[in-house]
């Protein structure tokens, strides 16, 4: 099962110490970014490898991931193919936001086609309203191995209280089970594990509630975004998120009590 962290900034000896203490397995790190994000040139990040050999040395599997461009989208492929060749990771995560909603589907399509088949490719997406049709999902749904959609209820509605999070994950699962069928084969099988917020100030009982609906809704495992600005609190409420997660699959099923025979009528009892 996945519990992956995300970074991409800040001192990464103390992202892996967060990792470890929140039960993470995985850590998602950034092999190449654009600056400006949504305008710039991609440039590989030169710390990628020593970032992901500590993670490894660490007992971490390494996901590399890239914030996807239709217009860079080979390079992205190249990069991420890189990372996991000559870098150790173990997958790889294409983060296909925004930029992708007006493509063609093209941009992906050159993506996965310049990553191969280097390891498991995963999708980190919005799956929210319509978008679920959009073509690029329908490209990604042929090759990915699973799907990371975006839980950040403070994004997606700004003007809501934030204790509306059954809204945001209702967006995602139930849209997910409407739609996702009638996406090609094999990617409506894909296993979701989604992407929780724990940014902008999240406390305990915001992080450990959004794993838990996750469980609820069935997803196959899940992340948490990012590092550098999970606090205390929800530190510590992504940690016993996923320490109810493994207690309930550790669980047996439970068994009816075993009790006699009821009396036969008019016995005595």
């Amino acid at each position: 099962m996945l519990k992956g962290l995300w970074y991409w900034t800040g001192d990464i000896g103390a992202a892996i110490r967060l990792a470890l203490d929140i039960g993470a397995n995985t850590m998602i790190l950034k092999a190449a970014y654009h600056d400006p994000v949504f305008t710039g040139p991609l440039k590989l990040r030169q710390d990628f490898p020593r970032n992901a050999a500590k993670c490894r040395a660490a007992g971490l599997l390494v996901a590399a991931e890239v914030f996807s461009l239709p217009r860079t989208a080979d390079k992205e492929g190249r990069a991420l193919a890189a990372a996991v060749r000559d870098h150790g990771a173990a997958s790889a995560v294409v983060n296909a936001e925004t930029p992708h909603e007006d493509d063609d589907g093209y941009g992906v399509a050159r993506l996965v086609y310049a990553f191969g088949a280097a390891a498991p490719l995963f999708a980190s997406t919005d799956f929210r309203l319509g978008r679920l049709t959009a073509r690029y999902h329908a490209v990604l749904s042929s090759f990915v191995a699973g799907w990371l959609p975006m839980c950040y209820p403070r994004s997606f509605y700004p003007n809501q209280p934030f204790g509306d999070l059954q809204r945001a994950f209702d967006d995602i699962y139930w849209r997910w089970r409407q739609l996702g069928p009638n996406l090609p084969a094999p990617g409506r099988d894909a296993p979701t594990m989604p992407v929780i917020q724990a940014y902008d100030g999240l406390d305990y009982e915001e992080t450990a509630g959004q794993l838990l609906l996750a469980w609820r809704w069935g997803a196959a495992g899940s992340s948490v975004y990012a590092s550098h600005d999970v606090n205390d609190r929800a530190k510590w409420g992504v940690r016993d998120g996923w320490l109810a997660w493994d207690t309930i699959l550790r669980a047996p099923p439970a068994l009816p009590p075993s009790l006699p025979p009821p009396p036969a009528p008019d016995a005595p009892c």
